[in-house]
């Protein structure tokens, strides 16, 4: 993951996607890269999974507060598939974000919540 190219970096995800959630731990240390679009592919990785890849829910809390907004999207979307409407800390969070000023970020948050809340059948 620390590969110079990005075009490996983003092949190393993919691979780590496919093997499940015993990849989850490289996946996580993938979310404190430099580079943006490693973190949105890892977070893409780690939702693919859902709730098999919800060990991962506490690394990706920081992120929904990115400083690019794909990735915070990505985060938030993430949060969401991975938890159940029992999940405290990911409930708080999307309430929390629910209030954000940032439309994107408020709505992502309220859609996700009502999501979790009121699942449909």
């Amino acid at each position: 993951l620390d590969h110079v190219s990005l075009d490996v970096r983003q092949n190393v995800i993919q691979a780590l996607a496919a093997i499940g959630p015993p990849a989850v731990p490289d996946l996580t240390a993938a979310l404190r890269s430099a580079d943006w679009r490693v973190r949105r592919d890892a977070i893409s990785a780690l939702m693919s999974m859902r709730k098999k890849g919800r060990m991962a829910i506490p690394a990706l809390i920081p992120l929904v507060r990115d400083t690019y907004g794909i990735v915070a999207g990505h985060a938030i979307s993430a949060i969401a598939l991975m938890a159940d409407n029992h999940d405290t800390l990911v409930i708080s969070t999307l309430r929390e974000l629910s209030r954000d000023t940032d439309y994107g970020i408020r709505s992502s948050a309220e859609r996700w919540l009502d999501e979790l809340m009121n699942p449909r059948r």
